[in-house]
């Protein structure tokens, strides 16, 4: 079937948007489409992809009857086929915003005489087989195989306990899910990790003789005044800033980044006799994610990030990774003014080198309830985090976001050590109640080493 046929049959015909969606891959997917219906809306099939979600017989009842629907209709069945090949078969369909631009499961459900979201579940169990196939061939321990497959559960069983249904709530959850079934994202204990590149515009430098470690910002980055990044949803006072990098032969010089996520606006120059590139936009990386479920506790990231430094060495020797890496407003620096050092995620930001990202400054708030509560007294104050942000805004404080990114690098990892805001920085020995935390002008800074202390800023600790 061509792809006019289909939409015409789903009655799609005149949604330009969508047939744009749609032709993307088109004739590729075509070209392999087997003959009749695919064999992942098979009985066989969908009961091995309930066996792996431990789903009942309930959803396994319902995930057939959606399958012989879509089976038997050419034009849902060729659809099916389509998304199972992007999303899954397809190495140059984007990993991001195609797949969400699909049609919505609501819009299906016309087509199907049934839920979309049920549909949508089908294309994205067709992915299992797959995954089955990669931890296999690489050896990987059924049991990251059923944790991974952790969240995905979850999701199906609210799904069905709130709207009594089995599906998925729509592309979006394809989108995201398929990493996991196609190999490229794992559960590990606590945390998870995914295979991506360093998306910051950072480049990272490590002494030759002492180890440490220092940032850069690429040039032409805009910062604020505060030397967090700039963005949408910011307040951006008058002092604004843009950063600028020189690489030459001889060395490098630019605007450093503070390990707690600042950038300085007086340059630093590193001689290439003592210091090396050690990463850098576009390089190889493991993004990390913060699954719901429970706690983020001290002991338990740090025994995912252990067990990661084992697991991808061991079963993807191939695909090595410059750093683990993430975004995440886990990493908003405000976070250490509003609660205690012994918080977890405190703790856990103090483990990376933070980096300025360009965060909505309100972003904490609406995390934690959803957006700005219209009444500050009748907002739950349950936990610790939910009381501090509570408290600022009965006290009309205003939220400036800060840091919201960071990175740790394996030959560094030593959790519980604070590597990297231990470290004696460049410019050690400069004033310590200079504005920025840069010596003046002319003076050393190409001084490095080991230090047994001292704070983000490169100051020693307070008693």
């Amino acid at each position: 079937m061509e792809l006019d046929g289909l939409l015409g049959r789903l009655g799609w015909a005149d949604d330009a948007e969508l047939r744009d969606v749609l032709q993307a891959e088109w004739a590729s997917s075509r070209d392999c489409r087997p003959g009749g219906a695919p064999a992942f809306l098979s009985p066989g099939p969908v009961a091995d992809a309930c066996r792996d979600l431990s789903l009942p017989r309930i959803a396994q009842e319902a995930l057939l009857a959606a399958a012989g629907r879509v089976a038997a209709d050419p034009a849902l069945s060729a659809l099916a086929w389509h998304l199972h090949y992007c999303a899954f078969r397809s190495d140059s369909y984007p990993a991001w915003g195609a797949i969400a631009r699909w049609p919505s499961a609501d819009r299906l459900t016309t087509a199907l005489d049934a839920d979309g979201r049920t549909f949508y579940l089908l294309v994205l169990t067709s992915g299992l087989p797959g995954m089955r196939a990669i931890y296999e061939a690489r050896r990987i321990p059924g049991g990251v195989f059923g944790d991974t497959l952790g969240q995905l559960r979850g999701e199906l069983a609210d799904l069905h306990r709130t709207q009594d249904v089995w599906g998925v709530s729509g592309p979006d959850r394809v989108q995201w899910h398929r990493f996991a079934l196609r190999g490229e994202l794992f559960r590990l204990g606590r945390l998870v990790f995914q295979f991506g590149l360093f998306r910051f515009n950072v480049r990272v430098f490590r002494h030759r003789t002492s180890r440490a470690v220092v940032a850069l910002s690429e040039g032409g980055v805009s910062y604020l005044p505060s030397g967090q990044a700039d963005g949408p949803g910011r307040l951006a006072p008058a002092g604004q800033w843009t950063s600028e990098l020189a690489v030459e032969a001889d060395g490098v010089t630019g605007n450093p980044i503070l390990p707690a996520g600042r950038a300085v606006r007086r340059k630093l120059r590193l001689p290439a006799a003592e210091w090396r590139q050690v990463l850098a936009r576009d390089d190889p990386a493991l993004y990390i994610h913060f699954p719901g479920g429970g706690p983020l506790t001290h002991s338990l990231c740090g025994g995912s990030f252990e067990s990661a430094m084992a697991f991808f060495p061991r079963h993807f020797p191939d695909r090595p990774c410059g750093c683990f890496c993430c975004d995440s407003w886990v990493l908003d620096s405000q976070l250490q003014e509003l609660l205690p050092p012994t918080s977890n995620m405190v703790r856990l930001q103090r483990e990376m080198y933070l980096l300025p990202y360009g965060t909505h400054d309100e972003a904490l708030v609406h995390v934690v309830f959803g957006g700005m509560p219209e009444d500050a007294g009748k907002a739950p104050r349950d936990t610790a985090l939910q009381r501090a942000l509570l408290d600022r805004i009965a006290r009309g404080g205003r939220f400036h976001a800060g840091a919201g990114a960071g990175f740790i690098l394996p030959e560094d990892f030593a959790w519980g050590r604070q590597v990297y805001i231990r470290q004696e920085l460049p410019w050690a020995g400069a004033d310590p109640m200079a504005s920025d935390g840069m010596p003046p002008p002319g003076s050393d800074t190409k001084r490095a080493g080991p230090s047994a202390g001292g704070d983000a800023e490169g100051r020693a600790p307070q008693p």
